[in-house]
């Protein structure tokens, strides 16, 4: 992650629970309204992408090294850990809806 310009979909990994939670949301949204699941898809990947290009940027959510992003007009943030050569996603976590419940996931 050094100088070199980043893609998102090269760096970041989702772990399984991660994965879920974007797969439920996505439908959850799109149940609610057609073509919102879509949007909320579509700023889940420009926060992927601004973790991508910059990822130790954003703030330190739990010591020490758990960060995370706000997803834009979703209630959501993106949960992530830098590792030596990838970025792994723990959770694509309600910013309202039991707060920290991630936290019991392994790192």
């Amino acid at each position: 992650m050094g100088g070199r310009e980043a893609r998102a979909e090269d760096l970041i990994s989702f772990r399984p629970a991660a994965a879920r939670e974007l797969i439920e949301a996505v439908a959850y949204y799109e149940r609610e309204r057609e073509g919102r699941g879509q949007r909320f898809a579509t700023a889940i990947e420009g926060a992927l992408v601004l973790i991508a290009g910059l990822p130790q940027a954003h703030p330190i959510l739990l010591a020490p090294d758990i960060r995370s992003i706000k997803v834009r007009r979703f209630p959501y943030r993106v949960v992530y850990v830098v590792l030596a050569d990838t970025i792994d996603v723990i959770a694509v976590a309600h910013a309202k809806r039991r707060p920290g419940y991630w936290r019991r996931r392994p790192i």
